[in-house]
């Protein structure tokens, strides 16, 4: 996932991770009940951002988490450290497409913002399949990017957005990997397979809400300023100006924006 990963691994990138972990719990894990869950699979763990939000919610888990980068790894390790001090949190390099785990294992296997960074998804779900026991519950929260509004239309942002997802493309990745989700866990051969729209929606009503989401928003897409410039997309004077449109839509309540995460859960045979 290295290559495809649009945001680099700076410590940045791993505060904007724990940063957009809170910012979108409500929205992440609001109608998930995951109390049926003993042994949790995590795939794409990062910093272990949603790692700490899993335990925080249910803390009787006991979670494997595997991610592909040393720096995430080391950077979740530290985060997480009272949890693997407990024997609750077990973190493994290792790739998504080719897990070191025995079959049958594990009762959820889940998925936060990863299947976008990655080439073969359907590999890598047919891996956790793999490692579920019958009746195991797998839960993909996943992007699509095609949703991303604002009103009235910005075509500064627009476009900068528009640059991100191509770039995304161009690497293999699909950034609009949510409106897939279904036709992937359908040819893995799960059942009771559910898709949610999951709105992030700014509201004039809730300022304190819009603006955690207004600098969300702008967080994730400077995420990806260094990879749009090495791609020739966009330049330096370019983030400055989109830095200088966020700083002036704060003081502008009127405008809104939306954006539509899918949140897939399905079960194993």
């Amino acid at each position: 996932m290295s290559s495809t990963y649009i945001h680099g691994f700076s410590a940045s990138e791993q505060a904007r991770l724990l940063a957009q972990a809170d910012a979108l719990a409500s929205v992440v894990f609001g109608g998930l009940d995951l109390a049926d869950v003993r042994t949790l699979l995590e795939v794409g763990c990062g910093v272990g951002a949603q790692t700490r939000q899993l335990l925080m919610r249910w803390p009787h888990m006991q979670i494997h988490a595997i991610d592909q980068s040393p720096s995430h790894l080391a950077a979740a390790a530290e985060h997480l450290r009272a949890a693997r001090a407990d024997g609750q949190v077990r973190l493994t390099r290792a790739r998504a497409e080719r897990l070191p785990l025995a079959a049958a294992q594990f009762d959820a296997a889940l998925t936060i913002w990863v299947l976008e960074h990655v080439p073969e998804p359907a590999q890598i779900l047919a891996e956790m399949v793999r490692v579920l026991k019958p009746g195991g519950r797998v839960i993909l929260t996943e992007v699509d990017n095609s949703t991303f509004r604002f009103f009235p239309h910005n075509p500064l942002i627009e476009d900068w957005w528009a640059q991100f997802n191509a770039v995304q493309r161009q690497s293999g990745a699909d950034p609009f990997i949510g409106q897939q989700l279904a036709a992937l866990a359908q040819a893995a051969g799960l059942t009771e397979i559910c898709v949610t729209p999951l709105p992030i929606v700014s509201s004039r009503q809730t300022p304190q809400r819009r603006l955690g989401l207004l600098r969300y928003t702008r967080d994730l897409l400077l995420s990806g300023a260094d990879s749009l410039k090495r791609a020739g997309r966009v330049s330096e004077a370019d983030e400055q100006a989109l830095l200088a449109e966020f700083a002036a839509l704060e003081a502008r309540p009127e405008v809104d924006f939306q954006y539509l995460a899918v949140r897939l859960c399905a079960r194993k045979p």
